[in-house]
């Protein structure tokens, strides 16, 4: 049996989401492991592992980044996002990342869009942090990809 989403829907169906919403990025420190279920769907299931704000110059909750959705190629539709920079005051070495669609209200309503483990983790030493966003989020039409 095949199974496939076409093109068009799944364009659509991107392009529904993301039109209109704001989407933020927020580090996670060492403590924070990936878990394969849904129960890392929110930002609340993230805030116990993010970044401490206190002394840092970390802004708790992260900062704005902007989605681009690319072309249908390959059954394939790449999302990438706006490089991000992170002021900060002190020393700290994110882990993680997560980028999540700030629905307003409680952190609950926040869903994950994307968590990206740092392949190189770095302290910042209290200079400015550069997130370069150079993978797409590839959303597949094909099933199990």
């Amino acid at each position: 049996m095949v199974s496939f989403v076409p093109f068009n829907f799944l364009t659509e169906m991107a392009t529904a989401y993301f039109t209109g919403k704001t989407f933020y990025v927020m580090l996670l420190g060492t403590t924070y492991t990936a878990a394969k279920s849904q129960s890392h769907d929110f930002r609340n299931d993230l805030t116990a592992y993010e970044i401490s704000s206190s002394g840092t110059g970390y802004t708790t909750g992260g900062v704005e980044v902007t989605p681009t959705l690319g072309a249908v190629s390959g059954g394939v539709l790449p999302i990438t996002w706006a490089s991000v920079t992170m002021a900060t005051q002190n020393n700290y070495t994110p882990y993680w990342y997560a980028v999540y669609a700030l629905n307003g209200g409680a952190s609950s309503a926040d869903e994950i869009v994307a968590l990206v483990q740092i392949a190189t983790p770095q302290a910042t030493n209290g200079e400015s942090l550069r997130l370069n966003f150079t993978s797409a989020l590839n959303l597949s039409t094909a099933v199990g990809t």
